[in-house]
């Protein structure tokens, strides 16, 4: 120890304490050594209150653009997602229980007609073959079966005829782009047509062949 200094075993200053005035102050290394650390510490911390001054500014534009395209993208999202609100609520309370119903019931209405057709056919087989081995009473039954078959059928497209309220389905009711064939002799001519008539006609025909006696049969 000398003059309130410490020296190590190279005979360096490595660390004194002076007293000057009540006040204190270290130093490192030789000489200087403890005014260079100060220094570069008050430039760092000068340097870095200039950047934080400046953090603004700093791709304010780039920052700024991200931040509009974001909005977009938000807006963008929230009416896509009123859109498809809007279209969830028109399908559902609209078109769901509404046409959908309509047509379903549309659907099941006729549909009963397939069965009506292939019960007439298997009738009037059904006459045909009784009316070969000569069963009156089974030619009676089977006549009558076809008769009742025929006006429920009747009744029946009637009945969805006169409940029509789609103009569509009206359309496709009228609208001749069936076709009809016609015996005329020994040929068959093609004849135009429409669901309505077409399923009247049905019922004629099957009618008119019921009335059959044994012997033409």
């Amino acid at each position: 120890k000398n003059n309130g200094n410490i020296r190590n075993d190279n005979g360096n200053i490595r660390a004194g304490l002076k007293r000057d005035s009540g006040s204190v102050v270290f130093q490192e290394g030789e000489g200087g050594t403890g005014t260079s650390v100060s220094s570069s510490e008050s430039h760092r911390m000068l340097v870095a209150k200039s950047m934080g001054a400046f953090t603004d500014d700093i791709m304010g534009e780039e920052v700024e653009a991200i931040k509009v395209l974001k909005f977009r993208v938000q807006a963008g999202l929230m009416l896509l997602l009123v859109i498809a609100t809007i279209g969830f609520l028109i399908t559902d309370f609209y078109l769901f229980s509404d046409v959908a119903q309509r047509n379903l019931d549309l659907i099941d209405s006729t549909g009963i007609f397939r069965s009506f057709a292939m019960s007439a056919a298997y009738l009037t087989r059904t006459q045909m073959i009784h009316a070969h081995h000569g069963h009156a009473d089974e030619v009676a039954d089977a006549k009558q079966a076809i008769y009742e078959l025929m006006q429920r059928m009747r009744n029946e497209h009637l009945g969805n005829y006169e409940g029509l309220q789609q103009p569509r389905v009206l359309e496709f009711y009228l609208t001749n782009n069936k076709k009809l064939h016609v015996p005329f002799g020994a040929q068959w001519r093609v004849m135009p047509g429409n669901y309505w008539g077409l399923t009247n006609e049905f019922t004629q025909r099957v009618e008119r062949a019921a009335t059959a006696t044994m012997e033409e049969l």
